[in-house]
Parts: C-alpha cells; sequence; structure tokens
C-alpha cells in the first residue's frame, strides 16, 4: 500500500521489536481512530448548535402566569422576537434583531430602573448593615 504522502523515518528498533512496516500501520490506525474522532465530535457539536431549543431539550415558555413569577424582573419571554411575516402560532424565536437607532420611550421603559431609586436602596442597605453592626454588641 503506497502512501500519498512520505512518514517520516523512525528508527525504535532498539525500543519495539516492530519493523517499520508493523509501525507505519500502526501509525495510520492511530491518526485515522483521531481523525474520526475529531469530526464525530465537530459534526455532534454542529448538529447540537443547529437545533430549535424545543427539540434540544430547552423548555420554552409559551404563556406566562403573571402572578407564579415576580413582575418586576424581565422573563425570558420579553427578549424572544418574533417574524412579524409569520402567523404567530408557528413563528420560530429570533435570539437577535435588527438594531435600531432610536429606541421608543415606551420599550426602555419597561426596563429602565431609575438611578436615584438604586441608589436610595444601596444606601438604605449599607446603613442597615452599620446600624446592626453598631448594635450588634448592645446588650
Amino acid at each position: 500500500m503506497k502512501l500519498p504522502f512520505k512518514l517520516p523515518q523512525i528508527d525504535l528498533s532498539g525500543i519495539f521489536s516492530f519493523s517499520n512496516r508493523e509501525l507505519r500501520i500502526i501509525l495510520i490506525v492511530f491518526i485515522s481512530v483521531i481523525g474520526t474522532a475529531v469530526l464525530l465530535i465537530a459534526g455532534s457539536l454542529i448538529i447540537r448548535g443547529t437545533k430549535k431549543p424545543e427539540a434540544a431539550g430547552y423548555s420554552v415558555p409559551q404563556s406566562i402566569d403573571g402572578s407564579a413569577l415576580s413582575a418586576e424582573k424581565p422573563l425570558l419571554s420579553d427578549f424572544m422576537l418574533y417574524d412579524d411575516n409569520l402567523n404567530p402560532e408557528t413563528a420560530e424565536y429570533l435570539l437577535s434583531r435588527e438594531p435600531q437607532n432610536r429606541w421608543s420611550s415606551d420599550f426602555t421603559d419597561q426596563y429602565w430602573i431609575d438611578q436615584k431609586e438604586i441608589t436610595r436602596e444601596l444606601l438604605e442597605m449599607e446603613l442597615e448593615k452599620k446600624i446592626r453592626e453598631i448594635y450588634a454588641d448592645v446588650p
């Protein structure tokens, strides 16, 4: 069997009692096994990456009960965008959207948190913690 490339000549006769022909066969089998493993792993990663969320085993919420979840935090369904040209019942989830130069105030108000509110909450928590530390030693 003639190979399309030349293998390096390695003299391992002092270590192993294999002939050069046997060593070449072992090397070819080893490279074939490694190559097959790499192709299988790459193929499975490509197939796994192109599956829809439902087919990959992830649950995608169809409808959300507001009483079960906090209304303050955005949900995963808030970030899913639909293709307007498709029927909403058969629409696929799009995990990205077209960039917008200007956002409407209605859209940003859903997720905007006032900085004064955050600052006040953080200061209250810090002060409460310091007060507890001060009064921790009081009997």
